[in-house]
Order: structure tokens, then C-alpha cells, then sequence
């Protein structure tokens, strides 16, 4: 099936709209259908990303509140695409202005409104439900409610992320509404789920005791924005000099991995720089693993980034006195040597011999395998 995605908010410089789509540009050749995303750009140009994956953009005004974005301003230009593109099936995952274009389009195409987020939710309800009822906001709202009930009608599915807003939109009088449920899998992210160990093993993973603050993001937001904002949560606080974040980028954790490590992190250490904060502490390869995992250009980021550039992973003195000398790093982290060392400053100093640590004694609880190992 050839499935063309007008996508209007699209950009190149990462979000959670560009995760999405190299997702589907991914997943959709797998299953056997042929995926163009349509979006609006600032000219004509076709990028291939397979056999049967392409992103297409066609000149548009910039966005005035973010210039990253641009936006469809050519209702006649888009559907003449569609028209050159003959696709099987339309999708369009706004319900703004290029939706209404979409439904205007008189080609034979079936078409899906996908409502992966609720306009009234994040905006309108979270806005004024403190001091207005959301009936009385939904009254405020008819004319913002007779467009979705006439965009509707242009589309043989609107398709819902949960079934409260699924409801919400057919009591509202939007026709061909169907759920298909996105977003966060409760029986997967619950409280009941919470491990003591696991918790322990993060925080030690951070260099961090069992008392510090643990810090889990997950959101709809991908990591190149999500991060930047606890970030300026943090400097906001404390100050962006005192401010540092770890960033594993090709690490695996259970047997998952970024796809596109460089494409995620390469956006972030970008947004991270412009912050101005105190340092990257980046783990070059697997987490206690190999170091030659690729995906992540490790000398970008430390041309990119002008805080200090903290290397770790598998580093021995010798590589360490390398990297310093050398300018690939300011600094190196050592982690499992320091638990197994206590003493590893002047063992370091000294060429002295490292002692050996007991992994089976690594996130237990307990003062074994912490504070028994003897110094020099």
C-alpha cells in the first residue's frame, strides 16, 4: 500500500514529530507498504530513506513562533502533490489548517485524521479548568468545536489515542471516530512495578549513593527536547556552571538500542552547548562493555560541546593519560575501579596495581563488596 503522511509539523532539527515518522518510515517498509511523509519545508527536495521510504517537502511560510518549522501555505501546490503521488491511503495527524486542505483534496484516496494528542486537553482545559468548568469552556470553544465536526466529515476515520477522548469527540459530534490507544502502557509504567533494586543499580550507575534523588524521564517529547528542559529546570535552580548531565549514546539497555544514536544525541549536545552548562559526562561505548560501538561521533561532540567533556568507559591509565594529553577529553571518570580502589587517586599517581572489583557483589545491599577493600 503506497500511504502518504501529511505531516505538517515536521522539522529536521529533531522532536517528537520527526522520531515518530523515521519510526514509521522504518516499520512500514517491513510490513510491505510503500511511506512518503509530505511536509512543508523551505524548498522542493525528495530525501530517500530506503527502497520505500522518502520524506517530501515542498516550499512553505516559516512557523512566526518557532522558525524551525514551516507550515503548508499552498492549499493548490499540496494537492497537486497528492495528485502526483496517487497514494492508496491518506494520513494527516493535525487538526489545523493542513487537515482542512487534506479534506478538500478531491482525490479517490481514503483518508485518517490521527489525533495522537487532545488540542483541548493540553491547551484549553489545562489553561482554564482552574476557573472555568469544562462545559463552560467547551461553550466558549463551539466555534473550534464545529471545525473538528466539519473536518470530520472529509475523513473516513478519525482515530483517537484513548478512549476518553474518543468519547469526548463523538459527544461532540464528530463522526467516524475510532480508537486506537497510544502513549504510555500503564500495566508497563505503575508504581506496583517499582523495584528497590533496579533503583540502586540506576543511582550507581550515575556514580550516585542510594540516597541521592533519582531523575526517570519519559514523556512525549523525544530526548533531544526532553532533556534540554530539566536541564533548564536544574540551571534555573542552581545555575547552568553547576549544572552537568551523562549521556550514554550508543549504550544498550535490555537488549534495546537508538537507532540512530547521532540523529537523537547529535540535536541535544547542540541544544546542551547553547545552555552553556558545566559538563558532558559521556560513556563512549556499552556501559561496562565494549568501546567500539559505532553510531555516535564522539570527536563531533567535542568540537560541539564547550563545557568540559568528561570521558568514561573502560578507561585505563594509560588512556586516560592519553586522552587528556591528547585534547580529547578534560577529564575521565573512572567508576568500577573506584569501589574495588579506594585509594585509586594515589594508586593512579603511583602506576600502582589496581585491585580487582566483585561484580557479584555490585547492587546488593549491604557493606560487603563497598567498604572491605583494603588500600595500599
Amino acid at each position: 500500500m503506497r500511504i502518504v503522511d501529511v505531516c505538517a509539523f515536521y522539522t529536521p532539527h529533531g522532536g517528537g514529530v520527526k522520531t515518530y515518522v523515521e519510526q514509521k518510515m522504518r516499520i512500514g517498509p517491513e510490513l510491505g507498504h510503500d511511506i512518503t511523509i509530505l511536509a512543508p519545508g523551505d524548498r522542493h527536495a525528495v530525501i530517500e530513506r530506503g527502497p520505500h521510504a522518502r520524506i517530501i517537502t515542498i516550499p512553505g511560510p516559516r512557523f512566526l513562533l518557532d522558525r524551525k518549522y514551516w507550515y503548508f501555505g499552498d492549499e493548490e501546490a499540496l494537492h497537486a502533490k497528492l495528485d502526483e503521488l496517487a497514494p492508496d491511503f491518506v494520513e494527516c495527524s493535525s487538526p489545523w489548517r493542513s487537515a482542512s486542505m487534506v479534506a478538500r483534496w478531491a482525490g479517490p484516496a481514503p483518508r485518517a485524521l490521527v489525533m495522537h494528542a487532545d488540542p483541548l486537553s493540553a491547551y484549553a482545559y489545562r489553561w482554564f479548568e482552574p476557573v472555568m468548568s469544562r462545559e463552560t469552556i467547551d461553550r466558549r470553544l463551539e466555534p473550534f468545536w464545529r471545525h473538528l465536526r466539519e473536518l470530520s466529515g472529509g475523513f473516513e476515520r478519525v482515530v483517537c489515542a484513548s478512549a476518553e477522548l474518543r468519547d469526548r469527540l463523538a459527544a461532540g459530534g464528530l463522526m467516524n471516530t475510532v480508537l486506537h490507544p497510544m502513549g504510555i502502557e500503564a500495566d508497563l509504567f505503575s508504581p506496583a512495578r517499582r523495584s528497590a533494586a533496579l533503583r540502586r543499580r540506576l543511582l550507581a550507575l550515575c556514580g550516585l549513593p542510594e540516597n541521592a534523588r533519582l531523575l526517570i524521564g519519559v514523556g512525549r517529547l523525544s530526548p533531544e527536547k526532553r532533556w534540554p528542559m530539566v536541564v533548564d529546570a536544574v540551571a534555573a535552580e542552581i545555575g547552568a556552571g553547576r549544572t552537568g548531565i551523562r549521556l550514554s549514546p550508543v549504550s544498550p539497555a535490555n537488549d534495546s538500542a537508538e537507532s540512530n544514536p547521532q540523529a537523537v544525541f547529535g540535536p541535544l549536545v547542540e541544544a546542551l552547548n547553547q545552555r552553556g552548562i558545566a559538563f558532558i559526562h559521556f560513556v563512549e561505548g556499552s556501559t561496562g562493555g565494549p568501546r567500539d560501538l559505532t553510531g555516535f561521533d564522539f570527536a563531533w561532540a567535542r568540537q560541539t560541546f564547550k563545557g568540559a567533556y568528561i570521558a568514561n568507559n573502560g578507561y585505563t591509565r594509560d588512556m586516560a593519560i592519553d586522552a587528556i594529553a591528547s585534547g580529547r577529553a578534560d577529564a575521565v571518570a573512572f567508576g568500577r575501579a573506584y569501589i574495588s580502589n579506594p585509594d585509586l587517586v594515589q594508586r593512579l599517581k603511583a602506576n600502582a596495581p589496581l585491585a580487582k572489583a566483585h561484580s557479584s557483589t555490585f547492587y546488593v545491599p549491604g557493606p560487603e563488596g563497598y567498604i572491605d577493600y583494603p588500600a595500599m
